[in-house]
């Protein structure tokens, strides 16, 4: 069968529904079943359920070396993981170098997502991290080269905002009509929006 199905029903066993109770010791169970037959993902939703304390004793140790492992097994997106827990300081005491340390990793792997999510880090600033529109355009640029349509929408917002010197409205809403026509129904709704 599918891993992708039993992933599916792990996640509604896991919040429940309007007349489904949440079960998340089964949903825990279908998630190391699809593990087991390579669902990288699956693998994931264990980690953050052990981050979370769902089905199972909440253990930061136990979810970070989870997602390290999945990482290191070429599953990129459990570097965001990572960098999630550090940036969003819910689980640990927010660390944006630590953060920006598995974005990095990520980038490495040739993660177009991890790109924008370090861009948009570097186009705010934050607690430890001066802002640097340059790098944020860098960051966006690349992973446009890829296809990225949400670094073509990150990169519009840039030239949209005409608080910042480097403001080209006309290039933003270029990039959004690109983003629209690759397919992304977020830029075609802003371009609906305008």
């Amino acid at each position: 069968g599918s891993t992708s199905a039993t992933v599916s029903v792990g996640d509604m066993l896991r919040t429940g529904g309007r007349d489904l109770k949440a079960q998340p010791e089964k949903a825990l169970a279908l998630y190391a079943e699809a593990q087991l037959r390579g669902n990288g993902g699956a693998a994931r939703r264990i980690a953050d359920m052990h981050l979370r304390g769902e089905g199972v004793p909440a253990s930061l140790e136990t979810a970070e070396r989870m997602l390290t492992q999945q990482a290191s097994l070429g599953e990129l997106q459990a570097y965001l993981d990572l960098s999630d827990i550090y940036l969003r300081g819910e689980f640990v005491p927010v660390n944006i170098q630590t953060a920006i340390g598995h974005l990095q990793r990520a980038i490495d792997g040739g993660n177009t997502a991890a790109m924008v999510r370090l861009g948009d880090l570097y186009l705010t600033g934050g607690p430890g991290l001066d802002a640097d529109i340059g790098r944020a355009i860098g960051l966006y640029e690349t992973a446009m080269e890829t296809g990225n349509t949400s670094a073509m929408r990150a990169l519009a917002d840039v030239y949209l905002n005409l608080s910042l010197p480097i403001a080209n409205p006309s290039r933003g809403v270029e990039l959004l009509k690109t983003a629209a026509a690759a397919g992304d129904g977020n830029a075609a709704l802003r371009l609906g929006q305008m």
